[in-house]
């Protein structure tokens, strides 16, 4: 019996923390995605300024990775002019998107 309540004390003292820290995970992604500003996707200007979250965050909002602009063009033609500015990031996470 002393040995099941140490173990449930124990359980308790590591449960809570573990799901406070995931609670604040989810809830800090979910943030995250709605601060994100996609109304730009598939723009020069937004490749511009995104980073690899932001751009998979625009992603999982539903953008289009392959959705083609006044241009033609697709959202890979303006992450891969930018892999200067921005690394290759934002492009990989475009072409996983896209396969």
């Amino acid at each position: 019996m002393q040995n099941e309540e140490a173990a449930l004390s124990t359980h308790k003292k590591f449960t809570a923390p573990l799901l406070l820290a995931c609670v604040h995970g989810l809830l800090a992604r979910s943030v995250f995605a709605a601060a994100v500003d996609c109304s730009q996707w598939n723009t020069e200007a937004f490749f511009e300024r995104a980073s690899a979250g932001e751009v998979q965050a625009c992603l999982a909002s539903g953008a289009d990775p392959l959705a083609r602009n006044q241009e033609n063009a697709i959202p890979w033609s303006y992450a891969e002019q930018n892999v200067h500015l921005k690394g290759r990031e934002p492009w990989r996470r475009l072409r996983d998107a896209s396969l």
